[in-house]
């Protein structure tokens, strides 16, 4: 036998290792493909979900709600605000939330009022943050809201508020609030003499901000107060996704460790 008859022998007994072969990665396992899958999936940014809102008009029923889902809940009141306007794009922020109340036309409607503020209308012993009316002829708003926008991580919402009639004094302001909520309303009514209505949220996922509108027209919206929470975290604790991923991670580095002496055996040059 030639040497180069021997030399071709011996390369023969040799596993070749072809460029195809070289860039076959054990991603491309059929066996870990489903691996491969479910960690992107979990490691990406979660699924685009529309988030759905539950309403309360029950304040009680709300707060065994908020215990029920574990929420961390912070209230608020306007009790100490100074009061004065706050009719500008910035608005009032308390507590984290952000108030501001375009009147439709370019300008802003939004004042704070001391506890039973000159007549009827006021017979409440809170000082309020008095929104705009859904219109007014009265102070020339066409189309008024009241955009709230809320800490991040915000899960549930609520507010208690009286409404009161422009250039009414008998105390005849009543009125229905909707608050809007990612697409989603809730509806509350408000009666005569002061009286308020409640309206709360509670969402499956984070809300950023909502949108507080009345239904009839110079009549005016004072919120005395309200609340805002968020689920209680739990530092050092992972959660559910972070121990998911853990595990897929973990199933990954052994497949990839299978895959290599699969592909890759061991030869006594590298063993």
């Amino acid at each position: 036998m030639s040497k180069s008859e021997a030399l071709t022998h011996t390369l023969k007994g040799i596993r070749p290792t072809s460029p195809a072969r070289q860039i076959r990665t054990w991603a491309l396992n059929p066996l870990l493909a489903p691996l491969v899958s479910a960690f992107f999936i979990l490691a990406g940014a979660p699924p685009t979900v529309s988030a759905s809102a539950i309403f309360f008009t029950n304040q009680t029923l709300y707060n065994t709600a908020l215990t029920a889902d574990g929420l961390s809940t912070s209230s608020f009141n306007f009790n100490s605000t100074p009061v004065q306007s706050y009719a500008t794009a910035a608005g009032l922020t308390i507590d984290g939330v952000n108030f501001v109340s375009p009147e439709g036309n370019g300008s802003y409607y939004l004042v704070t009022a001391p506890p039973n503020f000159c007549c009827n209308d006021y017979t409440n012993p809170n000082e309020s943050l008095q929104a705009s009316a859904i219109s007014s002829s009265f102070y020339g708003i066409p189309n008024g809201s009241t955009t709230i926008t809320l800490p991040v991580g915000t899960s549930a919402f609520s507010l208690t508020a009286f409404t009161v009639q422009a250039g009414d004094y008998t105390n005849s302001g009543h009125d229905t609030l909707n608050l809007s909520v990612n697409g989603s309303i809730g509806q509350t009514t408000t009666s005569t003499n002061s009286g308020t209505g409640f309206i709360g949220f509670i969402s499956t996922t984070p809300v950023t901000s909502a949108v507080l509108k009345g239904s009839t027209p110079e009549d005016f919206i004072d919120i005395i107060n309200g609340s805002v929470s968020a689920p209680a975290s739990v530092s050092g604790v992972p959660e559910p996704s972070g121990w998911s991923l853990m595990i897929v991670a973990g199933l990954l580095v052994g497949g990839a460790r299978c895959y290599r002496e699969w592909a890759c055996p061991r030869t006594k040059a590298n063993s």
